[in-house]
Parts: C-alpha cells; sequence; structure tokens
C-alpha cells in the first residue's frame, strides 16, 4: 500500500474521507460535523475510527487531558470491551462519545 492509503480503512465513504482529512488538520468535532451537515454523533463515531487507523500520540485536540486521565484510570478498573462499564465507573458523568474516544485510543496504542 502506498503511504497515503496508510492509516485509512479499506472503504471509506465521502463523509467519512472528509472527516478524516478534518481530523488530520486538528478540526474539532462540532467544526466537523457543521461543515459536513452531519451529527456530533456521527463524526464523533468517525473521529473513534480515525483515531484508531491513525494512532495519534494525543488526542487532547478532542478529549481535555484531565478529562482523560480520568476516563483512563477507569479503562485501567474495567478495561475496553464495553463503553458501560467505563460509564457506570464514571458515575455517568462522562458523555459516551469521549469515553469512545479515549478506548479507541487505547486499542490504537496497544
Amino acid at each position: 500500500t502506498s503511504s497515503a492509503a496508510a492509516g485509512k480503512p479499506k472503504t471509506l465513504s465521502p463523509a467519512k474521507r472528509r472527516s478524516f482529512d478534518a481530523f488530520d488538520r486538528g478540526q474539532s468535532i462540532d467544526a466537523v460535523a457543521e461543515s459536513g451537515g452531519l451529527k456530533a454523533r456521527t463524526v464523533a463515531d468517525h473521529l473513534a475510527e480515525w483515531i484508531e487507523a491513525r494512532k495519534p500520540e494525543d488526542i487532547s485536540a478532542w478529549v481535555e487531558p484531565a478529562e482523560y486521565d480520568r476516563i483512563a484510570t477507569a479503562v485501567k478498573e474495567v478495561g475496553t470491551d464495553f463503553l458501560r462499564p467505563i460509564f457506570d465507573r464514571l458515575n455517568g458523568e462522562v458523555p459516551y462519545e469521549q469515553i469512545k474516544l479515549v478506548v479507541a485510543h487505547f486499542r490504537a496504542r496497544a
């Protein structure tokens, strides 16, 4: 595979391709949602896939470091198999989208 294709899923819809390109430039979920006419939740799903594909060192452009650390602690305690135990461990105080991004980052770095 060429280096341009590295880290991209083989079947990338036009919307997902636009999202991936925007994330490559560090754009926020809200900015990508607004420019692409997508729901933030859909864009967050795209970002989770982007994180697993691109394996970035840092995702602080999308998850505040303190929030990341809080989620990471819960992930280390309950694992990455399911989001609900992480959500429950965090007393329902952290949105699933944020949890999903940190879990994707853990998987990408595994």
